[in-house]
């Protein structure tokens, strides 16, 4: 290989094809000035490779949970190094900026660690970072965040005797589902005598328009209340049944709802 500058392969094709007057180009000719300018330009245009992460998970762990999730005990973490030869010394794993495992093998494709146990509330977080060196000693590092979802987050039903849509409370008079999109299936919750059924979402959401029971659409039997309430800052709009409800015919039951 023979690396030219841009003024040298510039004067190299000059002479093939101006400063040349016999106009006979011999074919090895070319080839030479061509082999030139690649090699030149992968010489150029290389870029020096560095490690990374390619990946780092904590092994059957979702990164969002339900508020109340507690996460501790023996905990292992999958992960990959890419240019792994370019690394140089041990990684260690932290919590929190806290560390709790040292001396793993950056040749290591996973990782068995004691966690501190961490009950998340709503909103919150605990990050799990894994960093190790490259061979000039510059740490690199990736992040696994497991997150608590907010409440603001979900999407609750529930039944209630005068039918005016109140603050929901999950896991008491009212079953929470996380929101799921363009449609999703609810599971009516236990309740006493007969009620209203309500059914809630962020106000910002598509609205619901469609309200399966037992696979026939009842929207029309549903009125909107819009911003009935705030949750987590949010407005949250209601959709109450217009009839009571017999709980022997509901509880328990299915409800798909369409937006």
């Amino acid at each position: 290989m023979v690396r030219q500058t841009k003024v040298q392969l510039q004067a190299a094709v000059d002479g093939l094809f101006v400063v040349n007057t016999s106009g006979d180009i011999e074919a090895d000719e070319v080839l030479a000035v061509m082999t030139d300018f690649i090699d030149s330009f992968e010489e150029e245009t290389s870029v020096p490779s560095s490690p990374s992460f390619s990946q780092f998970v904590m092994r059957g762990q979702s990164s969002v949970v339900n508020p109340g999730t507690t996460i501790d005990g023996s905990q292992t973490f999958d992960f990959r190094v890419a240019e792994q030869q370019l690394t140089t010394g041990t990684c260690t794993l932290e919590q929190d900026t806290v560390v709790i495992q040292t001396g793993i093998a950056n040749s290591a494709t996973s990782t068995t660690a004691t966690i501190n146990s961490v009950t998340l509330t709503a909103g919150q977080t605990v990050d799990f970072t894994m960093a190790c060196q490259d061979a000039s000693s510059v740490p690199f590092d990736k992040t696994f965040q497991v997150r608590a979802r907010t409440l603001d987050e979900y999407v609750y039903i529930g039944a209630d005797p005068d039918g005016v849509p109140n603050l929901p409370v999950p896991g008491i008079t009212n079953f929470s589902f996380p929101f799921a999109g363009r449609q999703q299936d609810l599971v009516m919750p236990t309740f006493t005598g007969n009620q209203h059924m309500i059914i809630s979402q962020k106000a910002s959401e598509p609205h619901i328009s469609r309200i399966e029971i037992s696979g026939l659409n009842q929207i029309s039997g549903f009125t909107r209340v819009n911003d009935a309430y705030t949750v987590n800052s949010q407005q949250f709009d209601a959709y109450v049944s217009n009839d009571q409800l017999i709980p022997a015919q509901i509880q328990g039951e299915i409800v798909t709802i369409v937006r």
